[in-house]
């Protein structure tokens, strides 16, 4: 039977706390999804429950991209407390122009012979 060496059971002790810390950030993860979804599901059987959600989201999530993701949500939830405070929605806009067409980067490059692949020898 071998021995590990210190530096391999060092390694295995990080992967261990790794594949630990890993299992914890996906428990934390479905908890946020599991809470999140049941505030969903009062705040859309009660008006008092969706202006208590409103409210608890505009005053805890702050970071401004977060509060352009919530944005839609806080607006349904607005109305469906009857506030309708939520955020105005932008003026109608004229849609996007359609992207230019696909351009394949190798046209034209027909007449070019490709050289075999050389690996590294060992």
């Amino acid at each position: 039977m071998t021995r590990r060496t210190v530096e391999q059971r060092i390694a295995s002790s990080e992967m261990q706390i790794a594949k630990r810390r890993h299992e914890q950030r996906q428990l934390l993860t479905r908890q946020k999804i599991i809470v999140g979804g049941v505030a969903l599901i009062n705040a859309k059987k009660s008006a008092q429950e969706a202006q208590r959600l409103a409210e608890m989201l505009r005053a805890s999530v702050t970071r401004p991209a977060d509060v352009r993701a919530i944005d839609g949500l806080l607006t349904e939830l607005d109305q469906m407390a009857g506030t309708g405070t939520g955020t105005p929605a932008p003026p109608a806009q004229a849609p996007a122009p359609s992207p230019p067409p696909a351009i394949d980067p190798l046209a034209g490059l027909e007449h070019v012979q490709r050289r075999p692949h050389i690996g590294i020898r060992r």
